[in-house]
Order: structure tokens, then C-alpha cells, then sequence
């Protein structure tokens, strides 16, 4: 099924059936006898007013649709707290309705996708990531999003194959070098894994996660003494819990 079907078919239907019992407190707007109100109560959500919302066309779904696409982006780099999930409550039926309408609309499509993760749904959701990397397979917020959930699901083989295309899609990253340098890590195959750390640290020589990464290679390869050396590199670059990895590290090179 397509991820930008009507909302009452398959796993939206059941979905919606769980939404329909959101308390008014956690965010949910949807109800059995309303379940895509036409233009959402934008100061429920968030401490804004809408000083035009009396001028819009209650036939228009383009103002809840612009909405809820906002929600999910003010959602994606949120930590996990009840306000990302009650953002994804609301979002969700109002990206399912313009979906209907415009079923080639991208950013909907990835903001429903990254709703239906954050509500458990990590199957949906990464049918929606895939039918936008159809349409466009470099987009690369979309390659981002589909590489960590894959692999929150451990489905590792995915997941690598997701930050492979990632880092193709924008090689300037450190962060994706060192999460695709972990996923090879995880197969044990080190020649990729220094290769992407090398990646890294060429592109931010500061960056903590790949030293801890290089650390990491050197100890699995049986090279000590490179691992000592780099660690004293770490610490040199003052991380927050120099102790703590001064500690761990030490442990294993014992």
C-alpha cells in the first residue's frame, strides 16, 4: 500500500483507532466523529496565535498541512520528550488528509513517515521514507531519517546500506562517516571502518566521536599502542567525561 493512501485503510486505520482515544491533555485531536479537523487549534499545539485563521477557507488544507509539517520539524531534532510525541498526534490525520490531495508531496510524505516513528509505527514509517527516496533518491534528510530507523529496529544490513547512501548523498558530514564507520565496525570489517573514521576526522580533526571511533578500530586490531596514543589525543581535546573514557578505555588496554 502506498504510505500517502487514504487514512482508513490497513495500518492507518489502525493507527487512527489508537489515535481516536488520545486524551485531550496528550495533544490528540482525533475523535470517532472527527478525525481531520479541517484547520487544527494552531494554540493548542504551540503558544502561538494565528491572527488570520478566521480568513481561511475552511476547504483549504494546505494552512493544516503547512502546520503540521512545521510540528514535525520542530519535532525531528527534539530529545525524547512527551512534546514529540503529541506533535506526531496531531500531525499525523492533517498530513494523511493533504496526502489525499496531493499524494507528490515530499515533505508531507517524509513529515508522515517521521510521525508514524515517533508514534511506534516503524514499518509505516519506513514505507514513507522509501516512497519519497522513489521520487527523490538523494534527498538527504529522508536518507538520514530511514538509516537511524533502520537501524533503531537493528535491521543492520539496511541500515548500512541507508547511511552508505546517506554519506554519497552529502560526503562533508562527519557525523554520517562515523555512523557508517560504526555499522562496518559492527560487521568487523575494519578496513571500511578506518576508512570512514579517516573520512571523518580529514573533514573535523575535533571530533570526539571519531577519535573514540579510531580508539575503538586500534583496540580491535590489537594495536595498543596506537590506542593509547589516541586516547591521550582525546583527552587532549577536553570531552565532557574525559574521566570516564580515560577510564573505560584504559580498562581495555590493559
Amino acid at each position: 500500500m502506498s504510505c500517502a493512501s487514504g487514512p482508513t485503510q490497513g495500518p492507518e486505520r489502525r493507527l487512527l483507532l489508537r489515535l481516536s482515544h488520545a486524551a485531550p491533555e496528550d495533544g490528540g485531536y482525533c475523535s470517532h466523529r472527527d478525525v481531520r479537523p479541517p484547520h487544527p487549534p494552531f494554540s493548542e499545539a504551540l503558544p502561538l496565535v494565528h491572527f488570520f485563521e478566521a480568513f481561511l477557507d475552511p476547504q483549504d488544507k494546505e494552512p493544516s498541512r503547512d502546520f503540521a509539517v512545521g510540528l514535525i520539524e520542530l519535532a525531528e531534532p527534539m530529545p525524547a520528550v512527551p512534546a514529540r510525541t503529541r506533535y506526531a498526534r496531531i500531525a499525523l490525520p492533517l498530513l494523511s488528509a493533504a496526502l489525499e490531495d496531493s499524494p507528490d508531496d515530499l515533505h508531507a510524505l517524509h513529515a508522515k513517515g517521521f510521525a508514524l516513528w515517533l508514534l511506534d509505527f516503524p514499518t509505516e514509517a519506513m514505507t514513507c521514507f522509501e516512497s519519497v527516496l522513489q521520487a527523490a533518491p538523494k534527498r538527504e534528510a529522508t536518507l538520514f531519517c530511514a538509516a537511524r530507523l533502520a537501524a533503531s529496529v537493528r535491521d543492520e544490513e539496511m541500515a548500512r546500506s541507508y547511511w552508505q547512501r546517506t554519506v554519497a548523498a552529502n560526503p562533508y558530514s562527519p557525523s554520517y562517516h562515523i555512523q557508517l564507520g560504526r555499522m562496518y565496525a559492527e560487521s568487523k570489517d575494519w578496513a571500511k571502518t578506518i576508512r570512514e573514521c579517516d573520512q571523518a576526522l580529514r573533514i573535523n580533526p575535533m571530533s570526539i566521536e571519531a577519535h573514540k571511533l579510531l580508539i575503538w578500530y586500534y583496540l580491535q586490531t590489537d594495536r595498543k599502542s596506537d590506542a593509547r596514543g589516541a586516547l591521550e589525543k582525546l583527552v587532549l581535546l577536553d570531552p565532557p567525561n574525559a574521566k570516564e573514557l580515560r577510564q573505560r578505555f584504559g580498562e581495555l588496554m590493559k
